[in-house]
């Protein structure tokens, strides 16, 4: 699952302009400021990356970027 935290800390940096250093497994997507217009552009995002559909409603209740990548990681692949 590194490969899924990786791809996550990139798109949270170069699309999303979080400063890196803010990144961390622990860190919440509320603590990174991401507004609610950008966890559904991530969710989009992340369902390109892993070629599943993913639940909007799930990555806003995950905890921290950890459960985060967990759940992605957890999703059948598709693609």
């Amino acid at each position: 699952m590194d490969h899924v935290y990786a791809f996550l800390v990139r798109t949270l940096t170069e699309k999303f302009e979080v400063a890196p250093e803010a990144i961390s497994a622990t860190a919440t997507l509320g603590e990174l400021d991401l507004d609610s217009l950008e966890i559904v552009e991530l969710t989009d995002i992340l369902q390109e990356y892993c070629g599943t559909p993913l639940e909007e409603d799930e990555l806003r209740e995950t905890s921290t970027l950890s459960d985060l990548v967990q759940y992605v990681g957890s999703q059948p692949q598709t693609a």
